[in-house]
């Protein structure tokens, strides 16, 4: 099991680090919590000073920059690639952190993997639970009340298709706010007018893209051959690129 679904630097490394760093020199105390505050957006704040503790406890101040330093380095791109073992990616749809786009490119490298969608990190450990050991595991976080939960459906080999205006934000400032939002609009329309006709269904949208699911690899690419075809014809008179991707794995939603 991955949470999150990262196999290299490129995967989780962005300008926030580097102010981090910097506020750790300045203010440790500010740094940590902060640190812990981003990686955790679900915590409680009892759960943040707990972590915020364990942190401090196993990291010195002057340390915490090469820690960071060493992390941006971080590159597992092959030994992903390498992996035989069944892997599930576990996607927590509630913390701002975890990337749609990153969690489809680690899916891609590992070949065997499954993704689950979890709405909170506790859906993480009672799921883990399941994965490993069976629906009969009593809980060891909770009180029994949960251990009667209604187990995640029984996983399915889908195909996933992705859909994504290329230089959405450039686009926007380009048009403006208004023009590009109904360029967008059209956009969804045309997606979910394919994704209607070929038996697609609707999993995430993500402001400029589709995540989508099929049963079927043809419906799918047949689905995305109808969307290149509208976008190419709207495209004609638009300024917009966009473009669709697909994948075929086990997905179990939470």
């Amino acid at each position: 099991m991955q949470l999150p679904p990262q196999a290299s630097s490129e995967d989780q490394y962005n300008e926030r680090l580097e102010k981090l760093m910097e506020l750790a020199n300045i203010d440790w105390e500010l740094a940590s919590e902060t640190l812990i505050r981003t990686l955790y957006a679900e915590f409680t704040d009892q759960q943040v000073r707990e972590f915020t503790g364990l942190l401090r406890a196993s990291v010195e101040p002057t340390h915490f920059e090469r820690m960071i330093k060493d992390v941006i380095r971080w590159n597992a791109d092959a030994d992903a690639a390498s992996l035989s073992t069944p892997t599930l990616l576990l996607h927590n749809l509630n913390n701002p952190n975890f990337n749609m786009a990153d969690t489809r490119r680690v899916a891609g490298l590992i070949k065997d993997s499954s993704v689950a969608f979890v709405e909170s990190a506790f859906d993480v450990v009672l799921l883990a639970q399941r994965f490993f050991f069976g629906d009969d595991t009593p809980d060891l976080i909770e009180p029994a009340s949960l251990q009667t939960a209604t187990p995640p459906e029984a996983a399915t080999v889908h195909t996933i298709l992705f859909t994504d205006v290329e230089g959405s934000s450039a686009l926007t400032d380009r048009l403006g706010d208004a023009r590009a939002r109904d360029l967008l609009r059209e956009h969804e329309r045309m997606v979910r007018e394919a994704l209607k006709a070929h038996g697609g269904s609707e999993v995430k949208t993500m402001g400029d893209g589709f995540m989508a699911s099929f049963s079927s690899a043809t419906k799918a690419l047949e689905c995305a051959i109808t969307m290149q075809r509208a976008f190419a014809h709207h495209n004609e008179s638009a300024t917009a690129r966009p473009s669709t991707g697909s994948g075929r794995a086990e997905v179990i939603r939470v």
